[in-house]
């Protein structure tokens, strides 16, 4: 049976306007790159995670960041980009879809070599790869049932190719618009001599082969495969005459190992890509295999060579490598740590630190355009970083979970010393109120333990606590009186009014295990929490957000929408506060907690720790040594005439004109919430349209435009121009149509 699936057309192009949120580390981005495709030796693309495409006209030297989703769809929802072919240097086509598999797919085209793309036809079947042969004709291959569809025109609409005898499929490769393979699961090949209208079943020479993830033919005989031999070994396989017979040629001795992309340059030299950043090169037919090492330890998951010395490798994290000895060396062309990043902390608009996993801390001087590393030790893991001024501050965590770990810094990062702290395994959380007075909280075996320095941490004193069924996790100190605990399990939460001498539970209210608490004063705060998602499950988590007036007696359920856990909340005024959490989380509120609003920002990994200067300016760290910094308070917003900032506009808005009634001239604004090509156009009372005022291809943003009535000689009016009456104007996109009325006296 033959499908016709039904499509619309929508121009798009989403860029990181739409995130006020940019990227500081890794450049030029740190989520998952899934396919490369390199032109020339100056003009490579790739494309990935939340729809990212990267695009560099100089080899490398410099690359731009957009974001492609299709039109309607939110904007923080997770979107992949996993799949690219190109006819020529142009025109080519990306495949994307929702995180969640069950969600259509979605096929853009690019007739710019990828600067913008068109939304041409969604598809309702789980596919994972898109190949074209001819400008008008391609394939889409996926999963369930042996997935394949052809589109005849362009991508415009797509005929069902698929059969029952099909497994699984994951890739394809054509030769022209007749022949061409696929291969899947269970070391699955087939191939067609008649455009997909029937297949032929091909066989290896094992059976043991667990999936097959790419195949590429070099000619119409010589072609290759390769994946994995059960879920340990990489896997290639050789044919030369056109694959009625395949020949094992490598399995990887490196285990646990899988092999997702190769690239032959010819019938002799090629390379495969994997697990763990391994590379594998042949240049002899794949008779023998060197193994390489990047300085990625994470998969790299596309390869492609524009000559047979040049060729380019990207991968998980956002790593990108250029070889230029055909695969004897490989540098790295993005750059950045991919160590978690735990904690951050600024004391200004240009200084500050973060600090994570290796035990590492760096600094910028410059508000985070570049970072530089000023401590690190593998064996550590840091936890916290928090600073009292441009020169003295703190780090704290562990050393192999054994030995509790603070440092100091009396110079700025310059130097840190390591200050004893007892026979503590873990340092949980750290404050002060000023470069004396300290509080930590520590752990050692099934006990947290409150301990607090007068003199700068040189010397500690414990603190009693109740630790009967709870385990401390977090400290809030507000002034040298008044501070709280932040209980790892039962909700509780505890404060002290006389420097920690003594506590009391103060957690009525509260049903949400809590993370972090922030004080604006003894009585007024905040506290997030919540209950994480496991494992990759898509929904199931939620996070809360609770509010006291009354010194914690009480606690108010102020948001409960997010779908994962928060982690952390910090105000910068009694104002505006940001909570930040598990799968890229950031809430937002204007108004002092009563609303909160989620804010877009392309990731979906964990954020940890956020700090903000001022209500423009702030930062925020997390997994996969992510940092991301905005200026506008994380609020899309654009600049009016007067220089101040306003909020772009999310929805398609043709304001009523101003003045109405009016005698000659009148201003009309309009609001546009994607990049479109607007027309403004003026009507009669009996239809006929009077004149265009407005026909250009505009950004996102807020605009305003006249209209001089008395500027035109329609003859209708003794006095010149238009007679008095009604008219009608009108906004017109590819997206919308919006009429109004207004009234001309002459």
């Amino acid at each position: 049976m033959k499908y016709k699936f039904l499509i619309f057309m929508v121009l798009i192009l989403t860029t990181t306007a739409d995130s006020q949120w940019q990227w500081q580390n890794p450049l030029p981005q740190g989520n998952a790159l899934m396919q490369v495709w390199v032109f020339d030796s100056l003009n490579i693309l790739a494309v990935g995670d939340h729809g990212v495409v990267l695009r560099t006209t100089n080899n490398g030297s410099t690359w731009d960041v957009q974001y492609v989703k299709p039109d309607g769809i939110p904007i923080t929802t997770h979107f992949i980009l996993g799949s690219l072919s190109f006819i020529g240097r142009d025109t080519g086509w990306a495949l994307g879809g929702m995180y969640n598999t069950s969600q259509p797919a979605f096929v853009f085209r690019t007739i710019d070599s990828g600067r913008s793309w068109q939304h041409l036809s969604t598809i309702y079947r789980e596919v994972f790869n898109i190949f074209f042969s001819t400008d008008q004709i391609g394939w889409i291959v996926g999963n369930t049932g042996g997935n394949i569809l052809k589109t005849t025109d362009g991508g415009y609409s797509w005929i069902d190719q698929s059969n029952d005898s099909l497994k699984s499929i994951t890739d394809a490769n054509f030769r022209d618009s007749l022949t061409g393979w696929v291969v899947g699961i269970h070391g699955f090949i087939a191939k067609t001599t008649d455009g997909g209208i029937s297949w032929q079943r091909q066989y290896l020479d094992r059976s043991d082969v667990e999936q097959l993830l790419t195949v590429q033919f070099v000619n119409d005989s010589v072609g290759w495969v390769a994946g994995s031999v059960g879920f340990c070994c990489g896997y290639v396989a050789r044919t030369t005459n056109g694959g009625n017979n395949w020949q094992t040629q490598f399995i990887s001795s490196e285990i646990p190992m899988i092999l997702f992309d190769l690239s032959f340059s010819g019938k002799d030299t090629g390379l495969v890509v994997g697990w763990e950043g391994k590379i594998y090169r042949t240049t002899n037919g794949g008779t023998t295999w060197t193994s390489y090492q990047t300085n990625s330890n994470n998969s790299l998951t596309s390869i492609q060579f524009t000559s047979r010395t040049k060729g380019w490798v990207v991968g998980l994290k956002g790593y990108i490598f250029e070889t230029t000895d055909a695969g004897e060396s490989w540098q790295e062309r993005s750059y950045g740590i991919r160590s978690n990043i735990t904690s951050i902390s600024f004391v200004d608009t240009l200084t500050g630190w973060a600090v994570g996993k290796d035990g590492i801390i760096i600094n910028t001087s410059d508000g985070g355009l570049n970072w530089r590393t000023q401590f690190r030790d593998s064996l550590l893991y840091l936890t916290s970083v928090q600073f009292y001024n441009n020169m003295i501050g703190w780090a704290i965590g562990s050393k192999e979970m054994i030995t509790g770990t603070l440092l100091k810094t009396t110079n700025g990062g310059i130097t840190w010393a390591t200050q004893n702290i007892y026979n503590l395994e873990f340092i949980r959380s750290i404050d002060f109120i000023d470069s004396a007075n300290v509080w930590i909280i520590g752990s050692r075996e099934y006990y947290r333990f409150l301990l607090k320095s007068s003199n700068g941490g040189y010397d500690w004193f414990f603190q009693p606590i109740d630790t009967i069924g709870s385990f401390y996790s977090g400290l809030e100190m507000i002034d040298d009186a008044n501070g709280w605990l932040i209980g790892a399990n039962n909700y509780r939460l505890m404060k002290t009014s006389n420097g920690g001498l003594t506590w009391e539970q103060k957690f009525n209210g509260i049903e949400m295990p809590i993370s972090n608490l922030y004080f604006f004063n003894d009585k007024n705060g905040f506290a997030v929490g919540g209950d994480e998602i496991i494992g990759d499950e898509p929904m199931g988590g939620r996070g809360y957000i609770y509010y006291t007036s009354n010194s914690g007696d009480n606690w108010i359920l102020q948001d409960s929408t997010a779908p994962d856990m928060f982690n952390e909340v910090d105000f910068v005024d009694s104002l505006n506060g940001w909570a930040i959490g598990y799968r890229g989380l950031i809430y937002h509120t204007s108004d002092g907690g009563k609303n909160w609003k989620r804010q877009y920002v392309p990731f979906s990994k964990s954020f940890y720790s956020i700090d903000f200067v001022n209500p423009n300016t702030g930062w925020v760290c997390g997994d996969n040594g992510a940092i991301f910094k905005t200026t506008t308070g994380g609020i899309s917003t654009g600049v009016s005439d007067d220089g101040k900032l306003f909020p772009l506009p999310t929805e398609w808005c043709l304001y009523q004109n101003y003045p109405n009634p009016f005698n000659a001239q009148t201003t009309i604004e309009f609001d546009v919430p994607k990049q479109d090509r607007i027309i403004i156009e003026v009507y009669n009372i009996i239809g006929q349209k009077i004149t265009t005022l407005f026909d250009q291809n505009v950004e996102i943003g807020k605009y305003k435009i006249n209209f001089n009535a008395s500027g035109y000689s329609s003859g209708v009016s003794s006095k010149g121009g238009y007679a008095s009456g009604v008219y009608f104007y009108r906004l017109r996109s590819e997206r919308q149509i919006i009429t109004k009325k207004l009234l001309l006296i002459r």
